[in-house]
């Protein structure tokens, strides 16, 4: 016999889960002599994230902490005088949670916009620290003031914006779109005719002060994963992307319709 139950499902159940974590990983605080190194890791399947302890014999799992439906990124907020967060996007709840990384405990969530996919922390300025939320289900990018809690500022962007990078010294934020709507009519059906020249938003250039676009970089590739800025200088924009190549309109298990890339972008010239 089959039961059914009407309270089975709830807003942190999903039939379908239809997202992948575009930077689930964040170090935590190191305590001074000690040879294990605290790693936070988003489980969407889960519904938490996941606390690793890594040391020279290895990897061992920690707390696992309940955040809501759709954890794809996580970030600290790390701080001097007062507790560490960790900065989690709900995607299913379209929310921003804090975690305490001293009680180890979703604190509070904060509203955002529609399906939250990553978050990135600025800590340049310690008394006005913000973070950046790449809006998925609106094609925006929100800014956070953190110590508020509210959403300051919200900026126009690519199609389903999914990874982002940030040039401090630039003061530029710059925002790739998982579907970018480039021009490569690549495909038998095409015939040939470009994308609108005014939809080739494939990296947008954002003014981190006015939260503006001012550049934009187009035909990188059809499908953008990943975004992020070199550690060494002259910095670069490292972008991992996947090419799309509709060439036939049959069936064909030898073709080789992806292509998959890394590309180096100078952020100075963007």
């Amino acid at each position: 016999n089959v039961q059914v139950k009407e309270n089975f499902l709830n807003e942190d159940n999903f039939l379908n889960y239809n997202y992948s974590p575009v930077s689930p990983l964040a170090v935590g605080q190191i305590k001074p002599n000690s040879n294990k190194i605290p790693l936070w890791v988003a489980t969407p399947t889960s519904n938490a994230v996941h606390r690793v302890l890594i040391d020279s014999k290895g990897a061992k799992p920690s707390k696992l902490v309940r955040t809501g439906s759709w954890p794809t990124s996580v970030a600290r907020w790390a701080r001097v005088d007062a507790p560490s967060y960790l900065l989690v996007t709900q995607c299913g709840r379209d929310s921003l949670g804090f975690i305490n990384l001293s009680s180890q405990r979703l604190e509070d969530a904060i509203r955002v916009g529609d399906e939250p996919a990553h978050v990135l922390v600025d800590h340049s300025s310690p008394k006005n620290p913000v973070a950046y939320v790449a809006l998925s289900g609106e094609n925006r990018v929100a800014k956070i003031d953190l110590l508020t809690r509210k959403v300051v500022a919200k900026a126009d962007v690519g199609r389903d914006p999914r990874a982002m990078a940030l040039d401090v010294s630039l003061g530029r934020l710059f925002v790739a779109s998982l579907i970018s709507l480039n021009a490569h009519p690549q495909g038998p059906l095409s015939k040939g005719k470009p994308v609108d020249s005014s939809l080739q938003r494939d990296i947008s250039v954002i003014d981190t002060d006015t939260m503006k676009v001012k550049g934009l970089v187009a035909e990188v590739g059809t499908i953008l994963r990943g975004l992020w800025l070199s550690p060494e200088k002259p910095h670069k924009l490292l972008l991992a992307l996947t090419d799309a190549a509709n060439t036939t309109l049959n069936v064909n298990a030898d073709s080789k319709p992806h292509r998959h890339r890394i590309a180096v972008i100078d952020p100075v010239k963007a």
